[in-house]
């Protein structure tokens, strides 16, 4: 994707089918890897040393043939920290970072199979266990500890109130 032979075609204005297959082909194999937004393999193929215009112009194929998607990258991102028991607003600020539509993180979100409560409730019991909490100091770490995952107040409250697993509510 380098070198002199590049640099002079970029000159001239023409881009060869070998740079745009070789740009093709570093797209693919990082989205063989995993999903991907289309600004984060931007980022990674003008890294490589791909011409912004080639990549962009490459990612708008692959996106017509259906291979990257920002949905389908949201949705995994989403599933991915939700089973990793992070909670909504970390999940928003790190896809904050991809600049993807807004809408669609916030759809993602807000699915009805996405139970927050209960990713707070066994992020929480996965830490904690069944350690009682003995004082208020032991209480505000708790809580710090569910606010640094990125819960909300209601699903840290109901964390800390709901029984654990044996206990009857």
């Amino acid at each position: 994707m380098g070198g002199r032979k590049k640099a002079s075609q970029q000159a001239a204005g023409r881009l060869s089918e070998a740079d745009s297959a070789a740009v093709r082909l570093a797209a693919m194999d990082a989205l063989a890897r995993r999903e991907h937004s289309r600004y984060e393999l931007i980022n990674k193929l003008c890294a490589k040393g791909a011409d912004t215009a080639l990549a962009e112009k490459v990612l708008e194929q692959l996106r017509e043939e259906n291979l990257q998607s920002d949905q389908r990258f949201v949705e995994d991102w989403v599933n991915n920290r939700y089973r990793r028991g992070q909670g909504p607003m970390k999940v928003r600020a790190e896809l904050s970072q991809h600049q993807l539509e807004g809408g669609l993180v916030e759809s993602q979100l807000s699915r009805s199979d996405l139970d927050w409560f209960e990713a707070a409730r066994l992020a929480y019991q996965k830490k904690y266990g069944t350690q009682p909490i003995d004082d208020y100091n032991e209480r505000a770490k708790r809580m710090r500890f569910l606010q640094g995952r990125g819960f909300y107040a209601e699903h840290i409250q109901y964390a800390l109130s709901a029984p654990q697993s044996g206990e009857q509510w």
